[in-house]
Formats: structure tokens, C-alpha cells, sequence
């Protein structure tokens, strides 16, 4: 993510995802998920690597 077009359609498509809350930082590298319900991991990945980006780590809090 370079730029904060890349970040608004990281964002955008996590939160089209159902129980999804997402806010993403392209200062940072990173974009912060809240999800309302289990929402497999692999479905987050697909939405984001679907723009051309890549999944480097998923850290649970």
C-alpha cells in the first residue's frame, strides 16, 4: 500500500464484507479489522489480495 487511494480500496473492500469493520493505514502498511462474527482469515486475505496486494501477517488481539 503507497498511497491513500490504495488505502481506501483496502478499506473499501473489507468493509463490503459482512460483520467487517476495517480501517486501513498506507502510512503504516497495515489496516486494523474488527470483525463482528468468525470471518475466516483466508476470506480477508482474498478480499485484499484480489486488489494486487499481499497478506504479510494477521495478528489476533
Amino acid at each position: 500500500m503507497s498511497c491513500v487511494n490504495c488505502q481506501n480500496r483496502i478499506e473499501n473492500a473489507l468493509n463490503g464484507m459482512a460483520q467487517v469493520n476495517a480501517k486501513a493505514s498506507f502510512k503504516k502498511g497495515e489496516a486494523i479489522v474488527k470483525l463482528g462474527a468468525d470471518v475466516p482469515e483466508e476470506e480477508l486475505c482474498e478480499a485484499v489480495e484480489k486488489l494486487g496486494y499481499k497478506v504479510t501477517s494477521i495478528e489476533l488481539m
